[in-house]
């Protein structure tokens, strides 16, 4: 049986031989200061130099065009129906009629548009979300094989296709069900999530254990949090200035292209000749080590952990996700009737918060309680804070479940 400790890697094959990354550590180019001082001594002398520090600003940059696209999406998605279904009552091209006299048909038929724009929700969320579990798991595995890079394009690929598919649909007022397979062929590139594991796994590569990488950790969770808040902000006042769901997505596609360029030109931080030290016999044997973590017998020990960490940020991921999809939604009816700059302050000081905040709160409990303490406690609240918008008839019960949870 293997013996476990702090510095085994995640991932080994069967008979032990297994060159991933995790098992080379030691081997690969170390990393260099910007001005060419080699930090450790390694077998090929790779300097890290500003190209790439280009990680982090393409990073924030797709997840920003990402984030547009999204969140104007769900308020397109519910007013085509509303205007489907209330064909003479219009407030303007992108605000949603409101009704709140609750005993009047009309709010009915509000009901029955809310109900519709949900299930449309889970139709793309589907469409993408299956493909993309299973495409983030094989690209995610090939890394050791093809290098870094290709995991960068590809998605960012996926997400024009998706976003220039969806220019073409608002403009000729395409039915709904045109979106799906682009939905799908995004999905198939892995979505934002595959910008994500590489982002994080090229950080690792261009730095070193230890307060240098713990810095290059934060700056992509900042990418992310940034690149989260900013366009729901930006989004609000689109819709509202402009009464165009066009917009949004024009900008997204110039913001795709230029972080698409940003990671082409960014150097390979796993070159051939690291890659090239094994020989593989199939084209499958990546996937097989991946999947070797969850069931081969060279894996026992700390392995149960591992799956039930990745499993409690699954639920956690799918909250969030599903959050921000229905939370628009309840937010449009009433008894709120926001419109989309109300739901872009709202959703940008979420995601300030959460990302800020809770990053904040993270190192303060650190001083009274373990990891594991730290995550319940954040269960718990976030649990909390579900509960107390489920009430909420007002404006600020909203704030203060975002504020206190």
């Amino acid at each position: 049986m293997t013996e476990w400790n702090d510095t085994s890697p995640i991932l080994q094959s069967s008979g032990g031989d297994l060159k991933s990354y995790s098992s080379i550590v030691d081997e690969r180019p170390q990393p260099t200061n910007i001005d060419g001082d080699s930090n450790t001594s390694s077998r090929a002398n790779q300097s890290i130099t500003y190209r790439h520090l280009l990680v982090w600003p393409a990073a924030f940059i797709f997840i920003s065009a990402y984030n547009l696209t999204f969140n104007a999406f769900g308020q397109f998605v519910y007013i085509k129906l509303q205007n489907e279904n209330f064909p003479d009552i219009k407030v303007n091209k992108t605000t949603a009629f409101c009704e709140v006299n609750t005993s009047s048909v009309n709010f009915k038929i509000q009901e029955d548009v809310q109900q519709k724009a949900a299930v449309w929700g889970i139709y793309f969320y589907l469409a993408g979300g299956i493909a993309s579990i299973v495409s983030n798991f094989v690209f995610g595995a090939y890394t050791d094989r093809f290098g870094r890079k290709f995991l960068f394009i590809i998605p960012c690929i996926g997400t024009l296709l998706r976003t220039g598919a969806a220019v073409v649909g608002i403009h000729f007022d395409l039915p709904l069900y045109f979106y799906l397979p682009w939905f799908f062929v995004e999905g198939c590139t892995g979505q934002i999530f595959n910008i994500f594991q590489i982002s994080y796994l090229y950080v690792a590569d261009i730095t070193i254990p230890g307060k240098q990488r713990s810095l290059g950790i934060v700056a992509i969770e900042l990418a992310i949090g940034l690149g989260s808040a900013l366009p729901a902000l930006v989004v609000g006042y689109i819709l509202d200035l402009t009464e165009s769901f066009l917009l949004p997505y024009y900008i997204s596609v110039g913001l795709i292209l230029l972080s698409l360029f940003l990671m082409i030109t960014l150097p390979e931080t796993f070159p051939k000749e690291i890659r090239n030290e094994r020989k593989y016999s199939s084209p499958f044997e990546n996937v097989k080590d991946a999947t070797d973590l969850f069931c081969s017998n060279s894996n026992k020990g700390r392995r149960w952990m591992y799956i039930v960490t990745l499993e409690a940020f699954m639920f956690t991921a799918y909250d969030a996700f599903g959050r921000i999809a229905m939370e628009g939604l309840y937010l449009l009816n009433y008894p709120f009737c926001w419109n989309p700059t109300k739901l872009g302050i709202f959703g940008s000081l979420r995601m300030l918060f959460q990302q800020v905040v809770g990053m904040g709160m993270v190192k303060v409990l650190q001083y009274c309680m373990n990891d594991e303490m730290i995550a319940i406690a954040g269960c718990v609240s976030y649990a909390a804070s579900f509960i107390l918008e489920a009430y909420s008839t007002n404006d600020a019960m909203m704030y203060i479940g975002k504020k206190l949870f």
